[in-house]
């Protein structure tokens, strides 16, 4: 019956805490880190890398969807009707997430593999600590969407100038990522680009336009839930700090495309491939790393 199954869920959700922030935020991580660890299972079963990406892409559209129509907290006296700052936040997200994984996806399935996996899938220990950290960049970057959803409509103030700067800033962030990805791609299509690197379009501007992309678009998304999570701290839902620990999402996600996994395993490669040509040294010096250059 129905009044069994929300004594059940009921139950289930106990173990969570009270404050309905505190508990948006623990739900979303159980099933997040539960989403990647099943995943880390059957790929070190199957010695694959190839849904890799699908599910990361899956566990951000799962617990931003979820939070964004109301499932959880779970409490229907902190949810009231949903504020425009709530859609704008939360489907960004959803946006650049199911782009970004349609794109990995279509690639995995026509290059075949992911050379970053070639050793790794076959040494337990590597492979479960690289899903674990898609875990983590799947939630700490979910936290700004998070925290703002949960904050009640009642509670959300109108939505005002630092939104719009805001939404610009991951509109730029979102549409330099996607139209690097896709100059990018077309180019390793055409058979003559073979053994080859690219310098034309965004790739002119800098070496990692699609990075840098990605990284502005997640700052825009914090600045546009900015003032929600700064009402939600007024308001006592959680502490007034909140707002600026919500940063961290986009601080990690920067600071492992430009120190980890991103920038520098693509820099050594490039080096080892193309270091002993002269135009490629050419590239390197008149080209920036990271931030585009203006003209």
């Amino acid at each position: 019956t129905r009044e069994h199954h929300h004594s059940t869920m009921g139950s289930i959700l106990s173990v969570f805490p009270e404050n309905p922030t505190a508990k948006t935020l623990a739900i979303a991580s159980a099933i997040t880190f539960g989403i990647q660890w099943t995943g880390f299972t059957f790929a070190y079963a199957l010695k694959t890398e190839k849904f890799f990406d699908a599910l990361g892409s899956f566990n951000f559209i799962a617990i931003n969807f979820l939070s964004l129509f109301g499932y959880f907290p779970f409490d229907s006296s902190s949810s009231d009707s949903v504020h425009w700052r709530h859609i704008m936040v939360s489907s960004s997200l959803l946006l650049w997430s199911a782009r970004l994984g349609t794109f990995l996806i279509q690639r995995i399935l026509e290059t075949g593999r992911d050379s970053r996996f070639d050793k790794i899938k076959h040494n337990p220990t590597a492979l479960f600590s690289l899903w674990s950290g898609q875990a983590l960049w799947v939630i700490l970057p979910s936290l700004s969407p998070l925290i703002n959803r949960s904050v009640p409509a009642s509670v959300q103030p109108p939505i005002g100038p630092l939104d719009f700067i805001g939404f610009g800033i991951f509109s730029l962030g979102f549409l330099y990522e996607t139209i690097a990805d896709y100059q990018k791609f077309k180019w390793r299509r055409d058979p003559k680009n073979k053994g080859k690197f690219i310098t034309g379009g965004l790739w002119n501007q800098c070496r990692h336009p699609n990075y840098f992309g990605e990284c502005l678009l997640h700052y825009g998304i914090w600045l546009n839930a900015f003032n929600g999570i700064s009402a939600g701290g007024s308001a006592g839902l959680f502490p007034s700090w909140t707002v600026w620990a919500s940063l961290v999402g986009a601080v990690f996600n920067t600071l492992v495309i430009t120190r980890l996994t991103g920038i520098p395993i693509l820099e050594r490669t490039s080096d080892k491939k193309f270091g002993n040509l002269a135009e490629y040294q050419e590239y390197k010096r008149r080209t920036p790393c990271f931030f585009p250059k203006i003209c």
